[in-house]
């Protein structure tokens, strides 16, 4: 089942929404960070207020990433659960703080595996990956309640969430695709000189999620399909 999925999953990069929505998200991401860093760098050269610059500029990133990839997940989740649609604005503007603390919930949990050898270091140094925890955790969240009127209706009663080892397999299998992917991306945007490798390495904090969404994404399609699959199967 797990090829189906990631074969399923591959799909979403034919929807163009997908490529919009993910292209436009990077952007606004790009240009809030300098905006940003150059607030954080206007408050750390006055005495007065360099102690609020510096925790400043160790919370404000991790907030406003969260924020943009919660909004941006739920934006898509009709297309990763195998519609045609996107999640209407009015939702997302009626259910921000719901969508928002679905998202530091998975921050949390980010930050819990992050303990784990090894998979907390692929967890948290590959922007990618961190996408797809927090994505995944958002996708049940939201959508949990959707999939367990499915089944009741159905007669079905199965949990869907991922246990423990399952997590682990998936997150493997995300930083695989994560690495492939942000590979091809990067090779392509250096080679057309979109950035340059002096770039890639000054602007890591901004562009390494910038450009890790779009792979961070493939990686939660697959994830979904794999779960939409086993509902399907149990029905």
């Amino acid at each position: 089942m797990i090829w189906e999925a990631i074969k399923t999953g591959l799909e979403i990069l034919g929807h163009w929404q997908f490529w919009v929505a993910s292209i436009i998200f990077s952007a606004i991401f790009i240009i809030t960070f300098l905006l940003l860093g150059f607030g954080l760098s206007k408050t750390m050269e006055n005495q007065k207020t360099v102690v609020l610059g510096c925790v400043g500029g160790a919370i404000l990133p991790s907030l406003l990433q969260v924020f943009f990839i919660s909004m941006l997940v739920v934006f898509l989740l009709p297309l990763f659960m195998g519609g045609d649609e996107l999640t209407p604005l009015t939702y997302l503007s009626d259910e921000w703080w719901r969508i928002v603390k679905a998202g530091f919930f998975g921050f949390v949990i980010l930050m819990l595996i992050a303990f784990i050898p090894v998979i907390g270091q692929m967890a948290t140094n590959t922007p990618g990956v961190s996408i797809f925890i927090i994505g995944m955790v958002i996708f049940h969240r939201i959508a949990g309640s959707s999939l367990r009127y499915v089944q009741e209706i159905n007669g079905t009663n199965i949990d869907l969430k991922p246990d423990f080892w399952s997590i682990i397999g998936f997150i493997i299998l995300a930083w695989i695709i994560v690495w492939l992917f942000t590979l091809v991306i990067v090779t392509i945007l250096t080679s057309l000189n979109v950035i340059s490798d002096d770039m890639m390495e000054t602007g890591a904090l901004f562009l390494g999620p910038a450009i890790g969404v779009i792979p961070g994404l493939l990686a939660l399609s697959v994830y979904i399909s794999y779960v939409i699959l086993k509902l399907k199967l149990a029905i």
